[in-house]
């Protein structure tokens, strides 16, 4: 009796053991799918293309039309890619602009692959931020860039229209350049001469000092903004370039702007 006693109960941890086994194995295939179907949404939801088998060619069918990351591969892979999609994008004519950092060999293939590109770098120079730009737009460029960092105030505008107004007196349009050596004490003194040289009425040379005299108070956190600013886009500033393109004007014209 004791024997059978025994027996049954071998039997019968044998019988959960094998049991346990099962589960394990079946909760570890639910595991596996449930992971899977998870990742799949997950890839869905982010626009995640991950499949080796496809070839480059097929990755952007009509461009770029969302927000992609390009990730993974060597960096003569991901060009292939890129470049791909801005052929396709292009070809659809969808306006593009490419930014980069120092990425030549990407640029390469723009250049090869789209002849009328607009490329800005160190060897064309043709970039300046307040190219083209109306006055109202330089004026809410400028506040926006410098209100946080260097506390502009609205009566930055002031300063900025006496000084763009100078600048349409001596014939120049405004720019980057321009503005930031604007010499802003000096213009009193030259707006006199130029009233006592008949270049400029009284009355105008008044509304220019009126509006220098509004935002004088703004002058030097104005100035250390705009030598900041030119700092910054030193590297593609205009020098002497011919044909000058603004983001604007590119994507009017349906360019592509690397």
């Amino acid at each position: 009796m004791e024997f059978f006693v025994i027996i049954m109960r071998l039997f019968l941890q044998l019988c959960i053991a094998v049991w346990n086994g099962m589960m394990r194995v079946v909760n570890a295939i639910i595991g596996r799918e449930n992971a899977k179907r998870i990742e799949k949404n997950n890839q869905i939801s982010r626009g995640v293309i991950e499949d080796k088998s496809v070839p480059i060619s097929s990755v952007f069918h009509d461009g770029c039309l969302r927000n992609s990351i390009i990730s993974g591969s060597e960096e003569f892979v991901r060009n292939l890619m890129l470049i791909n999609g801005i052929k396709n994008a292009y070809s659809h004519n969808y306006p593009l602009i490419v930014l980069h950092e120092s990425n030549t060999d990407l640029e390469t293939l723009v250049q090869q692959h789209i002849s009328d590109s607009i490329i800005i770098n160190r060897k064309s120079s043709i970039f300046d931020p307040f190219f083209n730009r109306t006055e109202n737009e330089i004026i809410k460029m400028v506040l926006s860039l410098g209100k946080k960092e260097y506390g502009l105030q609205d009566q930055t505008r002031y300063a900025i229209k006496g000084m763009m107004e100078f600048l349409k007196i001596k014939g120049k349009k405004p720019s980057l350049s321009a503005l930031s050596s604007c010499p802003y004490d000096d213009l009193y003194d030259k707006l006199d001469d130029m009233v006592k040289k008949r270049k400029i009425t009284s009355s105008h040379a008044q509304k220019v000092k009126s509006f220098l005299s509004s935002g004088q108070s703004e002058h030097v956190k104005l100035e250390s903004f705009l030598v900041d600013f030119k700092d910054e886009c030193e590297r593609i500033l205009i020098s002497g370039a011919t044909t000058i393109y603004d983001l604007t004007r590119a994507v009017e014209e349906k360019k592509c702007f690397f």
